[in-house]
């Protein structure tokens, strides 16, 4: 028995592993969003960075992120330099200044229409992980999803918790939006059958708008 099941020595503490750049909490419904978009809360967007080079079409833009710093949203919590190394900042005003448009890469914080993977284990199918556009929330803990997700994830709202990965390059990024696009995944792989759409509420709703009068 110590073998079997999540409580087992080898799902409790022999396959578990740390990663970069993610974050995990409780998610939470909101028919306010967009199908493809994911509420993240303010505080996992200050802590969580995305890099970004710095070029001369948005270079003002990386001034001012330089400006703000790690304490102040939105900002950047440090730089890499020519060696490739990872430096926080200490003299921000002064790394301002000197920004070249040439060889820096900031690591800002995640802001709204950041593409990011969303994944809800355990893992059973293609769908179980999918991209999302992020929407930055306020003083909440947990990640908001459509209802139309519920489905794609094998989710419900009574404390499923799921993970949120952040993209660290233009590739991965542009392979999100083109491929993993939760909007796009709307059939299951093995047969074909309907996996996302309206639930619930919305069905009831779409039945009462076209009920005679209403309008």
């Amino acid at each position: 028995q110590w073998l079997e099941k999540k409580s087992g020595v080898i799902r409790q503490k022999m396959m578990g592993k740390r990663v970069n750049y993610a974050a995990r909490t409780i998610i939470a419904p909101d028919c306010m969003l967009d199908t493809n978009e994911v509420g993240v809360p303010a505080e996992f967007a200050r802590k969580l960075t995305i890099p970004m080079p710095v070029n001369q079409y948005n270079l003002a833009r990386a001034e001012q992120l330089v400006r703000n710093g790690a304490e102040r949203y939105p900002g950047c919590a440090g730089y890499q330099d020519l060696q490739g190394r990872r430096v926080d900042f200490s003299q921000v005003a002064r790394f301002a200044q000197g920004l070249s448009s040439k060889n820096h890469v900031l690591f800002r914080h995640v802001v709204d229409g950041d593409v990011v993977l969303m994944n809800r284990q355990p893992s059973l199918h293609r769908p179980s992980i999918l991209a999302h556009y992020v929407r930055v929330l306020g003083s909440e803990r947990a990640f908001r999803l459509h209802y139309a997700n519920c489905s794609s994830y094998n989710a419900d709202f009574d404390g499923d918790e799921m993970n949120l990965h952040c993209l660290q390059d233009c590739l991965a990024q542009s392979e999100a939006r083109e491929l993993l696009n939760a909007d796009c995944h709307y059939a299951v792989p093995k047969n074909g059958e309907p996996l996302r759409g309206l639930i619930q509420d919305h069905v009831v709703a779409g039945n009462l708008l076209t009920v005679r009068d209403t309008f």
